[in-house]
């Protein structure tokens, strides 16, 4: 399988084939479906987070949603096919970080870190919720104890602070928005916010009973200080400073709680995962292609981004990722009668050319889906006729015939013999053990 790969400091992050992993006792194996990029990777590459890995080399991602394909010895929390994300429980717990992570076609997980994800919540939308989403809800709920009798300063309105303050807004409290891009209050306002400022100096009228920095600098923290209320709290969640450098008498004169807050509780992405459900969260979410993902790192490190990005480590280009050319021969080879059905003469056209492709590792090959498009009546005859017409056009297949004429087979049939094609399409795929490996496949009901 395909898997970005980092060793140490300044070792980048590479690209590199491995082996799909196996699940032990109490674990699962999931493939990958989306996982969402963060600037702790960041971090990581760069050197100042390493002392959160807990193995090199290691598979980088740690926002990881996805599809349970195997179980290992033990396990029934789970089934085969449930859709599920991965609780990011700190470093010491967190994937992507004390084992092999989501930047992958595959990862295996203990089974305690799996969360169902709701079925009106797609994956990308989970994979943001392991961390952005859920450490924003730990630091302003579980650690900072934000509620509605709360005002609270928000401290940085990316993707971290804008999630916390929308979080904040949730749970009634009065919420202050501060950022030194103004273009970002518009949206704080609509989120619940009830002023912006570009610093804390700039609301002395106010005083906090909760501060949320999701900066993370000496500036921020020192203001944060000044404009808490006496033993008032301060929640650190911002790594942008290695260290801080804090006026020691205002900590100690007014009693000031300060906390660290990384990550978040099962319980934590069990709640957002019902708040994104419920429509009350809606993350801002961009897509970066898998063969993409050092790119989107480095926008995230020059301060790029809008919202948070997310990958889908299982679709590959097939044109840019293959490195074989399989004849249609082959198919004659497997089976006539599918060599026949797709005009596979041996002088025609290689089968990336009018084969519709999704790749995993090893080349995932599907037949023109005309079973999966849209299943109605249609006969042997038209499908067998229209092996080389791309299968976006199969309703104009049945058009083109007008009525009349032809048998058609009904809607059962037509299940019943697409059926019949993916166990063919597997058997197919299944010989070529020299250029088709790790396959998945699936039966797509449109």
């Amino acid at each position: 399988m395909k898997a970005y790969r980092w060793t140490g400091p300044n070792s980048g992050l590479h690209l590199e084939d491995i082996a799909v992993p196996e699940p032990s006792t109490a674990e699962v194996l999931i493939q990958v479906e989306t996982c969402g990029l963060c600037h702790s990777d960041c971090h990581i590459i760069s050197g100042t987070g390493g002392e959160w890995i807990q193995q090199r080399p290691i598979t980088l991602g740690h926002e990881v949603a996805g599809k349970v394909i195997a179980l290992g010895e033990g396990v029934s929390e789970v089934n085969i096919g449930d859709r599920v994300a991965v609780a990011l429980i700190g470093p010491a717990g967190g994937i992507g970080l004390n084992y092999d992570g989501g930047y992958a076609e595959y990862a295996v997980v203990p089974v305690k870190y799996l969360e169902p994800i709701p079925d009106n919540v797609s994956f990308e939308q989970a994979s943001v919720a392991t961390d952005a989403v859920a450490t924003s809800y730990h630091a302003v709920v579980t650690t900072g104890g934000v509620t509605a009798s709360t005002t609270v300063a928000i401290v940085g309105l990316g993707g971290l602070g804008s999630i916390g303050l929308r979080i904040a807004s949730l749970q009634g409290a009065i919420v202050y928005g501060f950022d030194i891009d103004s273009s970002k209050f518009e949206a704080a306002k609509r989120d619940g916010a009830k002023a912006c400022f570009s610093s804390l100096e700039d609301a002395k009228d106010v005083t906090f009973d909760v501060v949320v920095d999701f900066v993370g600098i000496t500036s921020t923290m020192t203001a944060a200080l000044d404009a808490v209320k006496p033993s008032g709290r301060i929640i650190l969640t911002g790594l942008g400073d290695e260290k801080l450098a804090l006026p020691t008498f205002s900590i100690v004169h007014k009693s000031v709680e300060i906390r660290g807050s990384l990550g978040g509780t099962k319980e934590d992405l069990r709640t957002v995962l019902a708040l994104i459900s419920e429509g009350k969260i809606t993350p801002d979410l961009e897509e970066i292609p898998f063969s993409k993902v050092n790119e989107g790192l480095l926008r995230l490190e020059a301060g790029q981004t809008k919202g948070r990005l997310f990958t889908r480590p299982t679709r590959l280009s097939f044109r840019q990722e293959s490195d074989y050319d399989v004849p249609h021969y082959v198919l004659n080879q497997i089976d006539p009668w599918i060599g026949a059905m797709y005009g596979c003469e041996n002088n025609g056209p290689r089968v990336q050319e009018i084969i519709d492709v999704e790749c995993r590792q090893g080349r995932l090959l599907t037949f023109p889906n005309v079973f999966q498009h849209r299943v109605q009546s249609f006969s042997a005859k038209i499908f067998e006729s229209t092996g080389n017409v791309p299968p976006q056009r199969a309703d104009q297949w049945l058009r083109d015939q007008g009525e009349g004429g032809e048998s058609l087979m009904g809607m059962v049939e037509a299940k019943r013999l697409r059926v019949e094609l993916m166990e063919k399409r597997k058997v197919f795929v299944g010989h070529q053990d020299v250029a088709f490996r790790s396959l998945r496949f699936n039966l797509c009901e449109h």
